[in-house]
């Protein structure tokens, strides 16, 4: 696996392009030492934690033919308030719509927080993440990524 990033040459501001594979991926600052015209790296890092288990859940739910009708994550972070500022503390939410069980939900959670998301694992190393996972309007599990390495 291979990236290479490269500044986009804009005086006024500190847009990079990322090429990963055959794909390109922008990146700027926010203002004002960036336009915000493209998301931050950090930002990346977020969306990398959040598609890496998304494709874990999805994945198990349609091998056990639990398919949810949606699906969504997000993820919040606490910050340092010094420099570097790195993420403190992350907190994913699980929402989903299934007519799904709930054993299956939270075990395909479960699964990628302390077996299959690499990128989580990774930066879990770093600083703790935890979950909630909710099934339509009702809490139904929470917990902590546990990777054994």
């Amino acid at each position: 696996m291979e990236a290479s990033t490269r500044w986009q040459k804009d005086q006024q501001g500190l847009k990079f392009e990322t090429q990963c594979g055959n794909h390109l991926v922008p990146m700027d600052a926010k203002s004002p030492i960036g336009r915000g015209e493209a998301p931050t790296p950090k930002q990346m890092l977020l969306a990398a934690i959040t598609g890496c288990t998304g494709m874990d859940v999805i994945a198990h739910l349609k091998k056990v033919k639990q398919i949810p009708e949606s699906f969504e994550i997000t993820l919040s972070t606490e910050d340092s308030t010094t420099h570097p500022v790195v993420f403190q503390k992350l907190h994913l939410l699980y929402r989903l719509k299934s007519h799904g069980s709930k054993e299956a939900i939270l075990d395909a959670v479960h699964r990628s927080m302390t077996q299959y998301c690499g990128v989580s694992a990774m930066i879990s190393k770093a600083c703790p993440i935890t979950y909630d996972v909710w099934l339509e309007d009702e809490k139904i599990g929470q917990g902590t990524a546990a990777f054994s390495f």
